[in-house]
C-alpha cells in the first residue's frame, strides 16, 4: 500500500472511532424533554447572542420591564 492509502485508512479509522464514541456518549447528554407550554405559563429562562457579540439572558429582565421576542427570518 502507498502512503496515500495508509493516510486514507487512518482517517477512516479515526472517523469511525469518532462516530462510535459519539453514539455511545449521545444518550448520556440527553436532557429531559420540556413540558408543553400553555397560555399564561412563564417563559423558560434562556440565553441568546445579541448583535454586539455579547449575550442576553431572559432572567436579567425579570420584574424589570416587558420583553418582546422577535425572530427575523431573514431575506430568502
Amino acid at each position: 500500500m502507498t502512503s496515500t492509502h495508509h493516510l486514507r485508512d487512518s482517517q477512516l479509522r479515526l472517523f469511525l472511532l469518532i462516530i462510535l464514541f459519539s453514539a455511545l456518549l449521545f444518550p448520556a447528554c440527553e436532557k429531559k424533554p420540556m413540558k408543553e407550554p400553555h397560555v399564561g405559563d412563564p417563559a423558560p429562562n434562556f440565553t441568546l447572542p445579541n448583535a454586539l457579540s455579547g449575550t442576553v439572558t431572559l432572567s436579567d429582565y425579570k420584574n424589570n420591564q416587558p420583553v418582546l421576542l422577535y425572530f427575523h427570518m431573514g431575506v430568502g
